[in-house]
């Protein structure tokens, strides 16, 4: 049953659901908090995965997939087939993908890995290009100063929430209360604006966007330069306010923000340790911090770690989340992701 011919390479979850056996099917979230759309079937011992996601829920499928055989299927020792279908554009960043997750298994878990209708060709990535240009960028990093709109947006508001960023790869300078990007100045410093986020895919707004739009009259960007920089540090002033004071006026501060906890990581006032190692940040002592991009696979686009930290010379990835409702799939998801960042990293 696992090796049925599927008359289409991209057959979506609905469709495989009509193919195999939809009874044997088990899309019970619980108790191991896997996706309805990674589709079980126990009894031919098979994980099926259909043309209808996106490129990250595959590999988080494959995460799925490791975790289910572990608790269901008892890690017996005997195979399992993880089954994808998908859109012929990432079919080659995700074999990519797969051969690092499998590569990285510790032990090797009897996964039989098919694309479609076959055995899958899976391949290792290849960054040595892209890692020769991501080297001299991190060179360039402790050479970025803050040009003389950032310094006065900083002094004048005078907040130890507030830092500005730059990332490797950005054209202009960020500036984050706790982590969150509230603003920014073009790279060349004569111009910026406020604004906090983007709409959802469906149009959600976020708690902490909403109270930016609270705040601007609903308008999306409130742009600034040396004219009317008193305007924009009187309404960061207020976002700082709203965003991390204790009691009704920092509503959001009790939620344990990702971006928070990096910021805290990357500013060196919250320690990460392994054994009895203070790890420190890839960053210049007095520079601007900034995320690192790597890549998933070879020709993929920039992703990027929350922080990149080091015990001498030795690199560490962190990927940071916070417990959340489905801690447990949240969490699997996460150390997939930091697997792949190391596998660029290390190149």
């Amino acid at each position: 049953m696992s090796h049925l011919i599927v008359d289409t390479e991209r057959a979506t979850t609905d469709e495989l659901l009509k193919l195999f056996a939809p009874g044997d099917v088990d899309r019970n979230l619980r108790p191991l908090n896997i996706s309805s759309k990674v589709l079980r079937v126990p009894k031919d011992r098979l994980v099926l995965v259909g043309s209808d996601n996106k490129e990250k829920d595959y590999v988080n499928a494959f995460a799925d997939a490791v975790h289910w055989y572990q608790q269901c299927m008892l890690a017996d020792g005997n195979p399992f087939t993880f089954r994808f279908f998908a859109a012929a554009s990432v079919q080659e960043s995700l074999k990519e993908m797969m051969w690092t997750l499998k590569s990285a298994l510790r032990p090797d878990v009897p996964m039989i890995i098919w694309e479609g209708n076959n055995p899958a060709k899976l391949s290792p990535p290849h960054f040595s290009s892209d890692c020769a240009k991501r080297a001299k960028q991190l060179l360039r990093q402790g050479s970025y100063k803050c040009p003389h709109l950032a310094t006065s947006i900083q002094q004048q508001l005078s907040s130890p929430f507030f830092r500005w960023y730059r990332n490797v790869t950005a054209p202009r300078y960020s500036g984050r209360i706790d982590g969150l990007e509230v603003c920014f100045v073009e790279k060349d410093g004569k111009r910026g604006a406020v604004s906090i986020g983007k709409p959802g895919e469906k149009g959600a707004i976020s708690k902490e966007r909403e109270v930016f739009l609270s705040l601007s009259d609903r308008r999306e960007f409130v742009d600034f330069d040396e004219s009317n920089l008193d305007h924009a540090i009187d309404l960061l002033r207020r976002l700082v306010k709203r965003l991390t004071s204790q009691g009704q006026d920092g509503e959001l501060r009790p939620r344990p923000w990702e971006h928070r906890l990096e910021a805290r990581i990357l500013n060196g006032s919250l320690p990460v340790c392994v054994g009895d190692k203070k790890l420190e940040p890839v960053t210049p002592k007095d520079g601007l911090p900034f995320q690192f991009p790597t890549q998933w696979s070879s020709s993929g686009s920039a992703r990027y770690i929350d922080a990149l930290m080091r015990d001498s010379n030795v690199p560490w990835v962190i990927e940071i989340k916070e417990s959340a409702g489905n801690a447990g799939e949240y969490l699997r998801h996460g150390v997939v992701q930091a697997v792949l960042y190391r596998e660029s990293v290390l190149s």
